[in-house]
């Protein structure tokens, strides 16, 4: 009995599951922008650049992105979601479902092309946090967001931000 049972300890460890779960082996998104088809990606970490893919919906943009990249990508942490043209409605429902993004990400509204070429996501998504904590922003976690949009008696509001930072309010 004792050598059945280091024989499946011995086989247990060796199954070949030392890469799983090291932090080092995924990239972390940290801020998403959606311009139709047109998906830009940042992740947490000094020495990523952003990821532009074309894909039909932010589900397929994480696939293509991690073929890029050549690591999984977990979107559990991500702050912040910029959206320019495209569905908001489906989009935000498979950021949320789908992808997992977390409860209090913020969703924010950009009309500049290609936002976090001129300025970090970290910038601006501080941005945002400051006119939150400040007054100056809507609620704009993306769980009050879809439900605002999902009810038609509600006037959705967001924050704007351009290549600064937040800008104010818009109504989508």
């Amino acid at each position: 009995m004792k050598k059945l049972i280091a024989v499946f300890l011995m086989v247990t460890m060796l199954t070949g599951c030392e890469s799983s779960g090291r932090v080092h082996d995924k990239n972390y998104l940290r801020a998403v922008e959606i311009d139709g088809d047109k998906i830009t990606m940042c992740f947490f970490g000094e020495n990523t650049k952003p990821v532009k893919v074309k894909a039909e919906n932010p589900v397929s943009a994480v696939e293509k992105a991690e073929l890029i990249t050549g690591k999984q990508i977990f979107t559990g942490y991500t702050e912040m979601i910029a959206i320019k043209e495209c569905d908001t409605v489906t989009t935000l429902e498979n950021m949320l479902h789908h992808l997992k993004v977390s409860p209090s990400c913020y969703v924010v509204r950009t009309q500049v092309k290609d936002i976090f070429s001129e300025n970090s996501a970290e910038v601006l998504e501080g941005s945002v946090k400051n006119a939150l904590l400040d007054g100056f922003a809507s609620d704009c976690d993306i769980i009050t967001v879809m439900g605002n949009l999902l009810d038609p008696r509600i006037k959705t509001e967001i924050p704007e931000i351009n290549s600064k930072g937040f800008i104010g309010n818009t109504v989508i």
